[in-house]
C-alpha cells in the first residue's frame, strides 16, 4: 500500500463520488433515450398503418 496525503484522498475521493454520479447520470440518459426510440417506433408504425388505411378509402368507390 502506498502514503497518499490526506489532500490527495480527498482529491481521490472527490474524483470518485463525481464518477458515480456521471455513471448514475449515463443510466439515467440511457433509459430516456430507449423510452424516445419506443415512442419514435410507434409513431412510425401508426403512421404506417394510418397511410395505409387512408391509401384502401381512396381506392374506394365514391358512389354508395
Amino acid at each position: 500500500m502506498y502514503n497518499t496525503s490526506p489532500s490527495q484522498r480527498y482529491q481521490d475521493r472527490a474524483a470518485e463520488d463525481i464518477e458515480g454520479q456521471n455513471d448514475e447520470a449515463l443510466g439515467a440518459l440511457s433509459q430516456k433515450v430507449k423510452l424516445l426510440k419506443n415512442i419514435t417506433i410507434n409513431i412510425g408504425n401508426e403512421v404506417r398503418d394510418s397511410t395505409k388505411m387512408l391509401n384502401g378509402m381512396v381506392s374506394l368507390p365514391l358512389s354508395l
